[in-house]
């Protein structure tokens, strides 16, 4: 094997990356708030990105932490150029994992990245079996060499990577948590006759750190 070269020092603290589909409603969404929380909670630095070019309408969502930055790569980085950029990014800001949820273009940078930075841990989320084309459970068979653990929510699913990837080591089964009913607090319903139902907005009230990086690329 080729000596593994040795990378520069970043006094940053660690990082975890999370990679979101977008900021947009869904299930996998709530899985990838839930993961940048839970970062933020264990002391870690959070970076988030999205593949889907969009308003990323829940980004308001995202805690309002001098620790957790939103670059808006989605605006104006295209896919094939997400590989060195990456690298460029965890070796700045000491990004030690990389959580995938349904983030396309970072399974696409997986063996660029291992190959730069093969000490990084890199964790999945997949949420149900698509029978189309397999869609993100495939994908993330696809990629599975490059991937140290795929969390799944689902028997089903842990089935599918058994049987279809013959990865069972890795595969990791741990259902969504129960919220609790204090985390959100449901407009009261009105039924009179002749008045509409009352609600408001659900919202965390919160900003993000909207980060300006400057990488340089070779």
């Amino acid at each position: 094997m080729l000596p593994v070269e040795e990378r520069p020092a970043s006094d940053q603290r660690p990082a975890v990356l999370v990679g979101f589909h977008w900021l947009e409603v869904g299930g996998a969404e709530k899985l990838a708030f839930d993961t940048v929380n839970w970062a933020l909670e264990a002391g870690l630095r959070v970076i988030v990105v999205a593949s889907v070019p969009a308003l990323q309408r829940l980004a308001d969502r995202l805690p309002n932490h001098p620790d957790v930055q939103f670059i808006r790569v989605d605006r104006f980085l295209p896919h094939h150029l997400w590989p060195r950029f990456l690298v460029k990014l965890i070796e700045q800001e000491n990004i030690r994992l990389i959580h995938i949820h349904h983030c396309t273009p970072i399974y696409a940078a997986l063996a660029h990245i291992r190959a730069t930075i093969p000490q990084i841990t890199v964790i999945d989320s997949t949420h149900i079996v698509e029978y189309n084309d397999g869609g993100y459970p495939r994908i993330s068979g696809v990629w599975t060499n490059y991937i140290d653990f795929q969390h799944v929510i689902s028997n089903q699913l842990k089935t599918f990577f058994d049987t279809r990837f013959h990865h069972r080591d890795k595969v990791l089964l741990g259902r969504m948590l129960t919220r609790s009913e204090e985390e959100i607090t449901l407009p009261p319903v009105t039924m009179e006759a002749g008045k509409r139902s009352s609600t408001s907005p659900i919202s965390g009230g919160t900003n993000i750190k909207n980060a300006h990086l400057s990488l340089s690329i070779p």
